[in-house]
């Protein structure tokens, strides 16, 4: 059985930093990979693929976040918003490749364990 794999990438170049955001769909899962800083000149974009993803109502959601090095609130509220809209219906948002101090900031503001869950072993 051959599994398909579609890719779709949005950049955004802001003044001191660029996010990369990558969907990756594999059968019936969906992979958000990000690349760069989470913060508010970029969650934008972030917020807007993750919704894309949400809207999929694919069932299962990865958040990759082995490329960012900073996440900050309006990052978090995204990630929380997507999270409270595919439970929604149903579906579940895990994280990824949490860098220390994404993990820590997940850690400190309560949504990690718990909230939202991490994936320990990337496919």
């Amino acid at each position: 059985m051959t599994a398909t794999r579609e890719v779709m990438v949005s950049d955004m170049a802001g003044p001191r930093t660029r996010l990369t955001v990558t969907v990756e769909r594999d059968g019936g899962r969906v992979r958000v990979v990000v690349v760069g800083e989470v913060d508010f000149t970029t969650a934008d974009v972030f917020s807007t693929r993750l919704d894309a993803a949400v809207e999929e109502a694919s069932p299962a959601i990865v958040v990759d976040l082995r490329g960012v090095s900073h996440i900050d609130s309006t990052g978090l509220s995204a990630l929380v918003r997507a999270h409270n809209r595919a439970v929604t219906t149903g579906h579940t948002i895990t994280v990824a490749g949490l860098q220390l101090r994404v993990r820590r900031v997940l850690e400190v503001t309560g949504l990690l364990p718990g909230v939202i869950n991490e994936e320990l072993a990337a496919p």
